[in-house]
């Protein structure tokens, strides 16, 4: 199973690298977790939290900090000046259409959407989309995909028979957080793991320009 890693680290906080299948903080059932880990570590990361979180199956960027420094990111995200971007892979052709709002739970939720490229595959095609959140909300982007009909390959609770394949996509959720802003700062980024750059390749190569 792939680790975490470090990306990059200042002013009291780490951007790390969290793989798909791993929880951000210890649950009940069990399995690897980022805070067990962080605490493994050496004493640069030792002792440091999320200052967010990602779903489990999802890949990507994960910001930890220390006390302080995470209570400056929890107030950046809260005032909107933290700026978030993720790549999926949706079943189906999206239309460009720019913005998705639609609450979620009674609240109101807000997620940009940039329609990437589309590929033919077994039974109809698939979109590359870069997704970049307004709102915050649990399961913000797998259920705003969901319920435009395009719901994320790989996603096992928020699907639909659609009667298109893939049969070798990768058996995970294809979502990555791929780069991150904190109050105008530099984004961080972190590449697409293998399974899901190995797939894309694969895809362009059975759709040539």
């Amino acid at each position: 199973m792939d680790t975490p890693r470090l990306i990059t680290h200042r002013d009291g906080l780490a951007w790390i690298y969290k793989p798909a299948g791993w929880n951000t903080h210890p649950t009940a059932e069990g399995g690897v977790d980022v805070v067990t880990w962080l605490d493994t570590q050496g004493k640069l990361l030792k002792g440091m939290r999320p200052a967010h979180r990602l779903d489990k199956p999802t890949s990507g960027l994960l910001v930890v900090g220390r006390r302080n420094a995470r209570s400056r990111v929890a107030s950046s995200f809260e005032a909107g000046h933290c700026k978030k971007t993720y790549l999926a892979l949706v079943y189906g052709r999206v239309r460009p259409i720019g913005k998705i709002e639609e609450p979620i739970d009674g609240k109101a939720a807000v997620t940009n959407v940039r329609l990437m490229g589309v590929y033919n595959v077994e039974g109809g095609c698939v979109s590359l989309l870069e997704l970049t959140p307004q709102t915050g909300r649990k399961h913000q982007l797998r259920v705003h995909l969901h319920g435009i009909r395009h719901p994320i390959v790989g996603d096992g609770r928020y699907r639909r028979n659609l009667g298109i394949k893939d049969p070798s996509a990768p058996k995970r959720l294809w979502l990555h957080a791929a780069a991150l802003s904190i109050a105008g700062s530099d984004a961080v980024t972190a590449p697409l793991p293998i399974e899901l750059s190995s797939h894309l390749d694969k895809l362009l190569r059975q759709n040539p320009a």
